[in-house]
């Protein structure tokens, strides 16, 4: 966990680079070029979700973790539902399927970027992306991936902000913003020639921004900071971040592209780095070698997510038993090989959509914070018992599946994510006053212990705070 003391601007630094993935330089840009500004839509959504994440759950994850030993959702879930061993490990099925579709994502996608760029097959740069990432996860664990990943977040806000100055004359010399208006398509809500229904546009966002507070990567990076000031400035100055690059320089890169290439009669392929290198080749390798660090530094997170949950929620459950530190570091480092290995495999195989992939990623982090992580964290859902949370996980996650990736389609026009979520919460409702209740114990530690404490540190924190203002202001 990094030593529990990680500031606010490394917090910031490395909430900011596992956010932005490889979606962000490559998809945040491609996405505008062929749906229009119905991707801004989607910004929108995901800003509401991120600042959820920013005022109620993260700062409260890092307060438990300073009341109990949790690293993973399942020891939340045990500590708080009382859970056996043998739904713990469903936690830490569904904990680990849901990082592995992202993990795959981003090595496919720098795979792609190398095979575009370079001319070298897919598969040696899958491996390529593979050594980077297990090299340095594998010596020097979170507290090194924070570090590299507060350089390459500044290597690609860096990026993104010459990008976008280097192609704003270029825009407004071909006729930016003023030709857009010639395609009113592709400035209308929910996208281009009509392809989503406003229903499908509005929960596809929903259902993508669940990413940030159910999977076990950003819930470790909730329990990293040295305090709950720092979490909390972490997570603010990540979201600032993520939205001003994600959701301003990068969209409008993508606008500028669309009127800049027909413009200069050149085709453009969709791959922004191709694109950009077109323009200016030593921005395209400098643009490439960015897209790479984003993806990079979000398998990363992912990976080390991923043998966390295997280490405390499998291995220290069934050896029974006291495990040195020693022991700890080993297990991880050969878990994050064996892990790597199996999402480097699968990422070589090409599989049809890096959307679907992340798809599994969502729609899993969804059950994961319905059922697992918002019961203890808020006193109004205290009437989820651990029958029915387990149940509806496993239904919903069966659901899910079928909608996003068996070709069913989900009712009501809505995309499949929410639609399992949706049958998760139906179960939930209907299966928690038939089950038996979580401890009485467990209620008063969580919802009238911990919440009440964490109000007061809040409030503590603020006071103490403004004193310091004021002496400082006493002491000019």
């Amino acid at each position: 966990m990094a030593g529990k003391g990680v500031n606010s601007i490394l917090q910031g630094l490395t909430n900011f680079a596992a956010t932005s993935s490889s979606f962000t330089m490559m998809g945040a840009v491609g996405f505008v070029y062929g749906h229009g500004l119905s991707f801004l839509w989607l910004g929108w959504i995901w800003t509401s979700i991120y600042i959820l994440w920013w005022v109620f759950y993260a700062p409260r994850v890092w307060f438990f973790s300073r009341q109990v030993p949790i690293q993973t959702i399942g020891d939340l879930a045990q500590d708080y539902f009382n859970f056996k061993n043998t739904q713990r490990y469903i936690i830490g099925i569904i904990s680990v399927l849901a990082q592995i579709g992202y993990i795959v994502a981003q090595l496919m996608a720098v795979g792609l970027l190398f095979n575009v760029l370079s001319g070298i097959s897919v598969t040696t740069g899958v491996l390529i992306a593979l050594t980077v990432v297990v090299a340095y996860t594998f010596i020097g664990g979170l507290r090194a991936l924070i570090w590299t990943d507060a350089f390459q977040g500044s290597l690609f806000f860096i990026v993104a902000i010459g990008t976008f100055a280097l192609f704003t004359p270029l825009a407004v010399q071909a006729g930016f913003p003023g030709t857009l208006f010639n395609t009113p398509e592709h400035i209308t809500f929910p996208g281009s020639l009509g392809t989503w229904t406003p229903v499908y546009a509005i929960t596809y966002a929903f259902a993508w921004g669940m990413c940030f507070v159910g999977l076990p990567m950003f819930f470790t990076r909730a329990i990293t900071p040295k305090s709950e000031r720092d979490c909390r400035k972490g997570v603010g100055i990540g979201n600032a971040l993520t939205n001003l690059t994600a959701w301003f320089l990068m969209p409008m890169v993508g606008l500028m592209l669309f009127v800049i290439y027909p413009a200069m009669d050149v085709k453009l392929d969709l791959v922004p780095a191709t694109a950009i290198f077109k323009t200016f080749p030593w921005l395209g390798v400098i643009y490439g070698v960015s897209v790479a660090a984003a993806s990079i530094s979000t398998a990363n997170s992912a990976l080390i997510a991923t043998s966390n949950v295997f280490y405390k929620d499998f291995y220290e459950r069934i050896i029974k038993r006291a495990i040195t530190p020693e022991e700890e570091v080993k297990f991880s480092r050969v878990f994050v090989l064996v892990v790597g290995g199996i999402c480097a495999f699968a990422a070589a195989l090409q599989p049809d959509s890096i959307v679907a992939l992340v798809g599994i990623s969502a729609f899993l982090a969804g059950i994961l914070f319905w059922c697992f992580i918002a019961p203890p964290c808020f006193p109004k859902l205290a009437w989820i018992t651990p029958i029915a949370s387990i149940i509806a996980a496993v239904v919903g996650t069966v659901f899910a599946s079928l909608f996003v990736l068996g070709g069913v389609s989900a009712p009501f026009g809505v995309h499949g994510a929410v639609a399992g979520w949706l049958i998760a919460i139906i179960l939930l409702y209907v299966l928690s006053p038939l089950t038996k209740k979580v401890p009485a114990e467990s209620q008063q530690r969580y919802h009238l212990q911990y919440i009440t404490e964490y109000f007061q540190h809040v409030e503590d924190n603020a006071k103490e705070q403004t004193n310091k203002i004021g002496k400082s202001q006493v002491s000019l």
